[in-house]
């Protein structure tokens, strides 16, 4: 990837990209720290749901530490990775997939349900800009609302019995309406991060990127095969920037450049929960501490 990102800056092919604002790269950073870190609160709200109560530093650890994992092909590794540390925590390992597989399900759904919400309310004729972001949110609640219900999850549960034996403690399955909100929550400040990284290299994609990198990221995630979703992301996020006016060349160079700049954001997660994930064994050893992580 890396190569490839080379050569199309060497080659002819598209117009270089140029950062033209430090400050405005470094907010880009800290608003995809601040949407890792959500992601954080997301885990550690939907396991309480379950009836699991783990500390924030724990989830923390457990949503940071594994983040590169996705790139490995099949990107089943990031869930094994995340319930491996979760079984540390003292989550079985069985019940940790299962509400994990719910959690990045949750988090999917609600990417690609806003993304192409907004596609489809942008490509409607007379209406305004903030009317077709009304209709956006209006549809996302009823969304959500549908979704999250208790009928429809435990519907969804007689159809698979597995998940009665793995995941609630309770005889019916948890409401993940409010969770379906908090992931929506969580994709636009991800394209409010990526919209601070375009601005940095001088790039004003207007509301586009808020919109549309929830899908172009989740379109990535459901590319199974594919690590890290390397390529499907950029082509997505190239063609979404062509309803900005911007050509598909020059959206090409953005998209890459845009994963090289995620992709050090994830870095820096990977050692942070690197670094949270040994402060944590050193308080599971200290008996003051012990009961926070249990």
């Amino acid at each position: 990837f890396f190569a490839a990102a080379l050569y199309l800056w060497r080659s002819d092919f598209a117009p270089e990209v140029q950062l033209v604002s430090v400050p405005l790269i470094v907010a880009a950073s800290l608003v995809q720290l601040l949407a890792f870190s959500m992601r954080a609160w997301l885990l550690r709200d939907m396991l309480q749901r379950f009836g699991i109560t783990l500390s924030y530093s724990c989830s923390v650890s457990c949503v940071f530490k594994p983040i590169l994992s996705k790139y490995i092909p099949g990107k089943v590794w990031l869930l094994v990775s995340t319930a491996g540390l979760l079984d540390k925590y003292g989550v079985p390992f069985g019940r940790a997939s299962a509400i994990l597989a719910v959690f990045q399900v949750t988090l999917a759904v609600s990417g690609l349900i806003f993304g192409a919400l907004a596609l489809l309310a942008f490509q409607l004729p007379g209406f305004s800009e903030a009317q077709q972001l009304l209709l956006v949110c209006l549809s996302l609640v009823l969304l959500a609302l549908l979704l999250g219900s208790k009928k429809c999850l435990n519907f969804a549960q007689s159809r698979i019995p597995t998940l009665k034996k793995w995941l609630p403690a309770q005889d019916n399955f948890p409401s993940l309406s409010a969770p379906a909100f908090y992931s929506v929550l969580h994709w636009l400040v991800i394209g409010l991060a990526f919209t601070f990284f375009l601005l940095s290299v001088d790039v004003d994609a207007g509301w586009y990127p808020v919109l549309f990198q929830p899908l172009a990221i989740n379109l990535g995630v459901i590319a199974v095969v594919v690590p890290g979703g390397l390529g499907v992301r950029e082509g997505a996020m190239a063609a979404y920037l062509t309803l900005a006016n911007i050509s598909l060349s020059y959206g090409l160079s953005l998209a890459v450049a845009a994963r090289i700049w995620f992709f050090a954001g994830e870095v820096i997660a990977f050692f942070i929960g690197l670094i949270t994930d040994r402060h944590n064994k050193v308080r599971q050893t200290d008996p003051h501490h012990a009961n926070e992580l249990s």
